[in-house]
């Protein structure tokens, strides 16, 4: 980090000098000015960037700064209370950047070098107050700094409103709603009620332990899994809640309608017929008990996929929020599944489980899920819930409850079905599918 110094000095190829030059454009100042902080420049630069703010808010008018008319406001306006010494120094520092080029660095470049600066004066302070003992530092809290420093990072380069601005095309909407389609469901209940998912989607599945939530997932993907373009044919099944070969198991069942007993009898066959249907690498399994959203979206950016199932989210570990309540750490889990479907464009399932007041319901509802009375609702696109009795004629039976549905009507939606609908579907479990019984 830069230190208190007389004057300016160049740190990694970098001056406070180059920094004051940048910001001669008043657009450019407005862009970035923010992510500067007292801690990463020299006092004297800290000052002068306090001068160009206010020289912009004197003159609403001027779109660049001439140096020697801001040098001749800025010394009229500070000269009494910076003393003779700060004042010809602080005049010298105006002279030297208005001789000195233009930076050879894009601006993005040279900002982030500065917020960096920041970031690494916080963790020395946070790693010195670790090793003196203080009461309250806890090593941890580095992960939220880099964390926040990653933010910043990748704010830097999207400063431009053009990138986040989406303006009218009737066209392009209504072209992704009802002619591309999206993904339909294996039941012919989802299709009349949720209607097709598409990229960006967030589908939670929730349902009490034991219930099927994983066959009721397996039973759709193995469904969607061929409706996509083979060039898109990629499917990431995350697993933090059973044995990688239970999860292919349940896969297999679903995809092949056939019990595990069938398939353990005739493995080459069904491997033969696997790798040409649907294709040997087009669903990976990324099997981590103590799985964490970095590991996710390492796993995302590699294998680029089309759907991707968190089995389960809410146990997949967060980085730099363990102060937040557990409601909130519920909510920040769906909020990086819902940030990654967006951007990565993908659709995103995730299984839930409902707490104990859930047990022995037909309808089970979004406020029965464990943490369901927080911000997770929020964050889903649609909560399907899965009800079973305890009724042993009910047994081979499942009760499924739209809790929640906010996306667009499908060419095949009905209206009256898509939120607060119940349908009555045949659990298959030996084969991994749910059936139904109340569609052809």
């Amino acid at each position: 980090m830069a230190t208190k110094k007389e004057k300016p000095v160049t740190i990694g190829g970098y001056s406070d000098l180059d920094l004051v030059k940048l910001f001669i454009n008043k657009e450019t100042f407005e862009k970035y000015h923010h992510f500067i902080t007292k801690e990463a420049v020299l006092e004297e630069t800290w000052m002068l960037l306090d001068g160009i703010r206010d020289y912009y808010a004197d003159h609403p008018a001027s779109e660049e700064i001439v140096w020697s008319s801001f040098r001749a406001w800025f010394l009229l306006k500070n000269s009494s209370k910076l003393g003779p010494v700060r004042t010809s120094t602080l005049a010298g520092i105006i002279d030297g950047v208005a001789a000195s080029p233009d930076p050879s660095e894009d601006a993005d470049e040279l900002i982030e070098f500065f917020v960096s600066l920041y970031y690494a004066s916080k963790l020395k302070e946070h790693g010195d107050a670790v090793l003196m003992g203080r009461k309250g530092a806890d090593i941890a809290d580095a992960q939220e700094l880099i964390d926040k420093y990653l933010e910043d990072k990748a704010a830097v380069k999207h400063e431009n409103l053009e990138d986040f601005l989406d303006f009218s095309d009737m066209e392009s909407v209504y072209d992704k709603i009802y002619r591309t389609g999206g993904l339909e469901w294996r039941l012919e209940d989802l299709n009349v009620s949720v209607g097709p998912v598409r990229d960006g989607d967030l589908i939670c599945i929730t349902a009490c332990p034991n219930v099927g939530k994983t066959r009721m997932i397996t039973s759709e993907i193995t469904h969607m899994v061929k409706q996509l373009p083979e060039e898109d044919r990629r499917i990431l099944f995350f697993n933090n809640e059973e044995t990688k070969e239970a999860v292919w198991n349940a896969i297999y069942c679903s995809y092949f309608n056939k019990t595990d007993d069938e398939v353990s009898k005739d493995v080459k066959k069904y491997e033969e017929q696997w790798n040409k249907e649907v294709g040997k690498e087009s669903v990976a399994v990324l099997h981590r008990p103590a799985g964490n959203v970095k590991d996710i979206e390492r796993a995302i950016k590699a294998f680029n996929p089309k759907i991707v199932v968190y089995n389960q989210l809410y146990k997949v570990h967060l980085f730099g929020h363990h102060k937040a309540t557990e409601a909130e750490q519920y909510r920040l889990r769906y909020n990086f599944a819902r940030v990654m479907a967006d951007k990565y464009q993908h659709v995103a399932i995730a299984a839930h489980q409902a707490g104990a007041i859930a047990a022995g319901e037909k309808r089970v509802t979004q406020e029965m899920m464990y943490g369901g009375k927080t911000g997770i609702p929020g964050e889903c696109d649609v909560i399907i819930g899965i009800g079973k009795t305890y009724d042993p004629a009910d047994k081979p039976y499942r009760y499924l409850y739209i809790a929640r549905n906010k996306l667009p009507s499908g060419p095949r939606t009905n209206p009256v079905l898509r939120e607060d609908s119940e349908f009555k579907v045949k659990f298959e479990a030996a084969r991994g599918r749910y059936v139904t019984t109340e569609f052809k």
